[in-house]
């Protein structure tokens, strides 16, 4: 990029699907990985008239919508250092939300995704970012057929055939949905397909009002009711966030990582577990974690520390 002649940044782009960020970013089709160089102002009177304030603001936008416009990407990911405070600034200013730290090329990046529809517009950074409908809606229709299936599963409610598709009634509500039943009463819900409906208008799906509706049929004594709901927010709130934060494909974590480095493939894949037990509805929540513990000490939050004797 130049004014007046004068180079002022340079701007590549590659695919991550097969370059750089192949161990630790789950890529789709659109998506752009982008490194941008800013020369540093000229000096105070010289022939390029100085420092321009916004310059790296302005070059910044140029280039990712740049690649919106001209490389028709839906997102574009960046890992700046993590120690570089200031890039990540300018990286939020245009619209990119911090995801998680990875080790990227010998380095520990702060990998970031911009979403090329919300150029320009502040990210979800904030300490319940990971409560927004984006990324709770997904966790809330997850864990509301999980809970149908393993509920069925041990007999506890029973669906009744509706047409094509299963229907069971909780409360005031109506759950439809299509399935299959494999041998021994396991069944395998199809999550899309999942809808609720109250006094016969949609209505969201809510995992916690499942449990309040059906907590006679499921034997919870009511002394007990308060904390099997507080464990099931905990889990919808830590499933949120691991959607929010996204990680490798499981095809990535089976492959190993690129540098072939066994001990971080062990970690990268604890790390990337979007699912606690198989069975359990309540089941990988952090009770008794605030936000700072979490992304300090779970495993899914991939930090690092240091554990101290006493």
């Amino acid at each position: 990029l130049r004014r007046h002649g004068a180079p002022i940044a340079y701007a590549e782009t590659y695919d991550p699907a097969s370059v750089l960020l192949t161990d630790v970013w789950d890529a789709e089709p659109g998506d752009v990985g982008m490194h941008l160089l800013v020369a540093p102002p000229p000096a105070p009177g010289s022939s390029d008239g100085g420092r321009v304030h916004g310059l790296t603001s302005a070059v910044m936008r140029a280039v990712v919508e740049h690649c919106r416009d001209a490389l028709d990407a839906r997102r574009v990911v960046v890992e700046p250092d993590v120690r570089n405070t200031a890039v990540q600034r300018k990286n939020a200013e245009v619209g990119f939300r911090a995801l998680r730290v990875v080790d990227v090329d010998g380095k520990r990046a702060l990998l970031s995704v911009l979403d090329t529809a919300r150029i320009g517009v502040a990210g979800d950074d904030g300490p319940a970012a990971h409560l927004r409908p984006e990324h709770l809606e997904p966790a809330e229709r997850h864990l509301v057929a999980k809970a149908i299936a393993e509920f069925t599963h041990e007999r506890l409610i029973r669906p009744r055939p509706d047409g094509e598709e299963w229907a069971l009634d909780a409360g005031d509500s109506t759950y439809r949905f299509r399935a299959r039943v494999h041998a021994l009463e396991h069944w395998s819900l199809d999550e899309s397909s999942l809808t609720r409906t109250r006094g016969g208008r949609p209505a969201p799906l809510d995992a916690q009002e499942l449990v309040l509706a059906l907590h006679d049929a499921l034997g919870i004594p009511d002394e007990l009711l308060g904390t099997y709901l507080e464990e099931i927010a905990s889990t919808l709130a830590s499933a949120a966030a691991k959607h929010r934060r996204g990680g490798p494909s499981a095809a990535q974590l089976a492959r190993g990582r690129t540098d072939g480095d066994v001990a971080a493939s062990f970690q990268d894949a604890e790390a990337a577990m979007t699912e606690g037990h198989p069975a359990f509805v309540a089941a990988n929540g952090r009770i008794g974690f605030g936000l700072d513990e979490y992304r300090a000490y779970a495993p899914e939050s991939g930090g690092r520390f240091r554990s101290r004797g006493r």
